[in-house]
């Protein structure tokens, strides 16, 4: 079985240049190429490191706005940004990516050296169209839908979440992207029945919490709830049936190389650092556990207080432990609001019509915050099957006299992936990743690997399972644990 770090063919690296009809493809040109996804950008980019005898820059010319598609073959599968037509064309309104920068550019020598900056083409439609007039008193994810549909007119596929409160507003000619998140906070999980929409991505599990992520994987376009991600298992697309979140296990087994045809090689962490395990006096200023609202009406100038505990809301968490294990129940933080704008005229209860509780807006802070509690580095063989939004398992050794033989409890578990970078580079393939969570341990449905790696190849077949990665920062290089693999 190969490994997930070795083996990679480059079967086309296009670039075209749609004005003048040029386009050269630069397979055997590229060094090294870098893909990334965060759950905190609406846009997937790339970057590629390449050398070539040609002067590509001026040959085309590039001027950004040119178009890029690429396939590679990895043994986790092929990993592919837009499509070539049966005249070697690149296909526009697939999932191609766009130039917007170059950079590192040195033709001094015989060949010539520069780095691409990459975009999804959604990036410069963003930037040239606007969300105006008004926004009717529907519910968020019909919103969501128009502006990416209707507005951007994007052809990738939406996974949105449904929402549960409607909201009027004015669009006041902001940008399509700003807009979805300013509306991200505003966000209650549905409690209503899921339908499938008319491009079939619609999920419509009940949580009831506010607080949502709207960002571009591999697979599209999301707008989804947070404790929708988080959630131990989800609704099939079309069916009633539930299926487990969980993307795949990696386990770390301390220093040393790769043995060759191992299939455990695919599923071991190569690199790993802990990059937070708490912020206690953050989490307490921003008032993540217990908050009190202060909401005044401004018609009737009638002053009304709520108090809000996360705990007692909370339903859906990756550990089982820790994150609200809080030795008090006090607020922490005092959120001012004001409401009644009905003689504004707007909405048909306001400028903004919400639908949404009094304690929303404490809510979503708090489970935005929750969110990183817990943030963990690693790096595994490279694995294009995970993105951003995907839940995998990892599991660590408990150091006991001077032995690794049982599993740490706090650091193994359920994490989210929040950022992922595939590096592709021949003879080194890697998928870094950025992992965080909302509390530590063990779910209580999980069951914990007492021993490492006690499980059947036959699962994996000939391919890699799905599971995340993060990039570690050359600062904290001393503090990271490597297996030796260069």
């Amino acid at each position: 079985m190969a490994s997930g770090i070795e083996g990679l063919i480059y079967q086309y690296l296009q670039i075209e240049n749609k004005k003048t009809g040029r386009k050269i493809d630069l397979s055997n040109s590229v060094i090294a190429t870098d893909y990334y996804e965060n759950i905190l950008q609406p846009c997937i980019t790339m970057t590629l490191y390449i050398t070539t005898t040609r002067n590509v820059v001026s040959e085309l010319p590039i001027r950004g706005g040119e178009f890029v598609a690429c396939k590679f073959s990895t043994p986790s599968g092929t990993f592919k940004r837009g499509d070539l037509d049966s005249s070697g064309d690149i296909v526009e309104e697939s999932n191609e990516m766009i130039v917007y920068k170059v950079s590192n550019l040195d033709t001094e020598r015989e060949a010539a050296f520069f780095t691409l900056h990459l975009i999804s083409r959604e990036y410069l439609i963003d930037r040239a169209v606007r969300c105006k007039g008004k926004f009717k008193y529907l519910t968020i994810d019909n919103h969501v839908r128009y502006i990416l549909k209707d507005i951007m007119k994007t052809k990738k596929n939406c996974d949105i979440d449904l929402v549960n409160n409607p909201y009027s507003f004015m669009g006041n000619s902001n940008k399509p992207f700003h807009t979805i998140q300013w509306l991200c906070p505003k966000s209650i999980s549905s409690s209503r029945s899921g339908s499938e929409g008319e491009d079939g991505t619609l999920n419509g599990k009940a949580y009831g919490v506010a607080g949502y992520l709207f960002f571009e994987n591999k697979d599209g376009f999301n707008f989804k709830s947070i404790e929708g991600l988080v959630a131990e298992t989800k609704k099939s697309e079309g069916s009633s049936d539930t299926k487990d979140t969980i993307h795949g296990t990696y386990s770390w087994t301390g220093l040393g190389g790769f043995e060759s045809g191992d299939f455990r090689n695919n599923v071991r962490i190569i690199n790993y650092y802990m990059e937070k395990n708490i912020d206690l006096r953050n989490a307490l200023t921003v008032g993540t556990y217990v908050s009190d609202i202060q909401s005044l009406n401004i018609e009737t100038q009638k002053l009304s207080s709520f108090r809000y505990d996360l705990s007692e809301e909370l339903t859906e968490k990756l550990g089982g432990e820790g994150a609200l294990d809080i030795p008090f129940d006090a607020s922490t933080r005092t959120i001012v609001k004001t409401t009644g704008h009905g003689f504004m005229g707007v909405g048909e209860n306001g400028l903004e019509d919400t639908g949404r509780d009094k304690t929303d807006d404490a809510k979503a802070t708090a489970r935005y915050n929750l969110l990183f509690t817990q943030a963990l580095n690693i790096e595994v063989p490279c694995n294009v099957n995970l993105k951003v939004g995907d839940i995998i398992k990892c599991d660590f050794p408990q150091l006991k006299d001077g032995r690794a033989d049982e599993v740490d409890r706090s650091a193994s578990g359920k994490y989210l992936i929040q950022e992922l970078r595939h590096h592709f580079q021949i003879g080194k393939n890697i998928t870094s990743l950025k992992l965080i969570r909302d509390s530590y341990g063990f779910s209580s449905s999980q069951s914990p690997m007492e021993k490492l790696f006690e499980r059947d190849e036959s699962q994996y077949g000939d391919t890699v399972p799905a599971g995340s990665f993060s990039i570690t920062p050359k600062s904290k290089k001393r503090n990271r644990r490597g297996s030796g693999v260069n």
